[in-house]
């Protein structure tokens, strides 16, 4: 009777063993997924500070932020005019239309310097941008419009 009685004991205690295993590594691909996101946005807002002050100025590289010895978050942008022509990025002095797609990524590096991407998000946004003040192409922004903000789940994110 004690053996069994054992033997059942036994089984309850390994059965909450995987449940707090289960729940521990579910909590934690909650945070990487949270962090993926929230790296998504601090991209896409940089992009945005950036290209309120020069509406030249090019897509932002790998960045990690915040600068830790592990190097475990980055993020990294692209965007594109969505004037109607081309040319009208280079000639429109008052106002741009951007796509902006932001990329969050949770890294684990490995001793000999490769990386693991074990999270991602991205986030695909338009951004209307008016400018004006006294130089005619890099005039002081007067207003930021997002017009869309949406995550973009396919496996290869692009801009319209």
């Amino acid at each position: 009777m004690a053996v069994v009685v054992t033997m059942i004991l036994a089984l309850i205690v390994a059965g909450i063993a995987q449940l707090m295993v289960a729940e521990v590594e579910m909590g934690r691909l909650t945070r990487w997924d949270a962090e993926a996101q929230y790296l998504a946005q601090a991209g896409l807002e940089h992009q945005i500070y950036v290209l309120k002050a020069d509406k030249t100025a090019a897509a932002i590289p790998y960045t990690n932020y915040p600068a830790a010895p592990d190097q475990r978050s980055w993020y990294v942008t692209t965007r594109r005019c969505l004037l109607p022509a081309l040319d009208d990025c280079a000639i429109n002095t008052a106002a741009r239309r951007w796509c902006i797609l932001a990329t969050g990524e949770i890294r684990r590096y490995n001793p000999d310097a490769t990386f693991v991407v074990l999270q991602t998000r991205t986030i695909r946004s338009e951004v209307d941008i008016t400018y004006g003040g006294a130089s005619p192409l890099y005039g002081t922004p007067l207003k930021v419009t997002v017009l869309r903000w949406e995550e973009d789940l396919r496996a290869s994110p692009t801009c319209p």
